[in-house]
């Protein structure tokens, strides 16, 4: 039938919340991803910065043996986090590929000012409080509210984002599914489509949205390639450029390279999180650049703040070269992932000494030690954040399959009817 697409059509889905099903009751029968192929792979986290991540380490997150036919990326608002060399990868590593952007957006990021010449706006969750409104207020509610206003609403100009969106389309032969504006304005916007996202924080498609966002985007592959077939028959394999090969272990809790007993394993508290901590005077760990050339080491560990002081630490490899590792977040308040240059490696394995530093001679170490989530090699063009790269992103794809065939218990995903427009 027209909205049937062919079954063996191969979806990766990359972006954060909505994309990742935040707020669903069932992401696995409910979020687009899943409602627009039965054979999809969906990377999206609700944390933006793993947008970072799979730009800079995109061959590790999903290895050699994937091929995908149709690829959509939802990062239209943090695309300065390495969108272009996310695209980048993907359109080298899958030629024929048809790659889908969207120009996304939620009632979050409207906003509303007196009038037309005031100086002074709220968000659209301000406006709520402001008129009695709150996280279990009905969308019957909301718009009734939003009716009754006579204030100057407005979405704010994005020029940097669309001016990166229309880079990658070129460059890339990227295509586009924007978010409908009505032409009556901001406002009568949102009374039209206030019920495709969620009444909690405004910020992410509902059940309703990602129907209609899943039904969409078959639209976009029947009406960009004349055979959606072909996108099948005649899908090949190219490169990741040059290449990436990244450890993580914050979620994982595992790490395969060769190191000292002194590196202990330690789950963060009560969290999910995991850390090799440093205990002990003889630490070191085998780091493997798997490249014909040298590459640069970036290691990822976890902050000192104000209230969890920890030592810096001394990186020694090779004849004589070494790095220091300050631990201190740039806010004393925050403890957070940080990710640091440490230097160029050769080609192969090196074995790199870790030792825990003393502010000065007299002084003691601190009671808690340092702590590592993980190293990477890049392609030397995508490179990590400082801050927050790796949260969380070691993908477990059986569980995650697992999980999914529990959750869905019945066929017929593509027999959605209504689109966002």
């Amino acid at each position: 039938s027209e909205g049937m697409l062919p079954p063996e059509l191969n979806v990766a889905v990359f972006g954060t919340g909505s994309a990742n099903g935040q707020f669903l009751n069932n992401r696995f029968k409910e979020a687009f991803p899943y409602l627009l192929s039965a054979k999809v792979d969906n990377y999206a986290h609700q944390n933006q910065n793993n947008l970072n991540y799979f730009s800079t380490c995109l061959e590790t997150a999903i290895g050699d043996d994937k091929i995908y036919h149709v690829i959509v990326a939802d990062f239209y608002l943090h695309h300065h986090l390495g969108f272009d060399g996310l695209i980048r990868k993907l359109r080298s590593r899958f030629p024929h590929a048809m790659i889908i952007l969207l120009k996304s957006w939620s009632p979050s990021h409207f906003r509303r000012k007196v009038n037309r010449l005031s100086t002074r706006s709220k968000s659209f969750m301000q406006w709520k409080a402001t008129v009695g409104l709150n996280e279990s207020s009905t969308v019957e509610e909301i718009n009734k509210q939003l009716e009754l206003d006579h204030g100057f609403w407005y979405y704010p100009n994005r020029p940097h984002a669309d001016a990166a969106i229309d880079g990658i389309t070129e460059n890339y032969r990227a295509h586009v599914f924007k978010f409908p504006f009505l032409p009556e304005g901001p406002k009568a916007t949102l009374l039209r489509f206030m019920n495709l996202f969620e009444t909690k924080k405004h910020s992410n498609l509902g059940k309703l949205g990602h129907r209609a966002v899943a039904n969409d985007l078959k639209h976009v592959i029947r009406n960009g390639h004349q055979n959606p077939q072909l996108l099948v028959d005649l899908a090949t394999v190219g490169t990741f450029g040059g290449g990436d090969y990244c450890e993580l272990w914050y979620s994982s809790g595992t790490a395969r390279m060769r190191h000292s007993e002194a590196l202990k394993m330690k789950q963060l508290d009560v969290t999910n999180y995991y850390v090799m901590e440093l205990k002990g005077s003889d630490v070191w760990m085998n780091v493997t650049n798997p490249f014909e050339d040298p590459r640069t080491l970036y290691l990822s560990f976890i902050t000192s703040n104000e209230r969890n002081y920890l030592p810096n630490v001394l990186v020694e490899w090779g004849d004589g070269q070494s790095k220091e590792i300050v631990s201190l977040s740039t806010d004393p308040k925050l403890r957070e992932t940080k990710t640091a240059t440490v230097g160029r490696i050769p080609p192969g394995t090196q074995t790199i000494v870790l030792s825990p530093l003393r502010i000065d001679e007299e002084a003691s170490l601190p009671d808690r030690p340092f702590g590592l989530i993980g190293y990477s090699f890049t392609d030397e063009v995508a490179v990590p954040l400082e801050y927050g790269f790796g949260l969380s992103f070691d993908r477990d794809e059986q569980a995650e399959q697992e999980e999914r065939q529990e959750s869905v218990q019945e066929e017929g995903t593509n027999t959605i009817n209504e689109g966002i427009s």
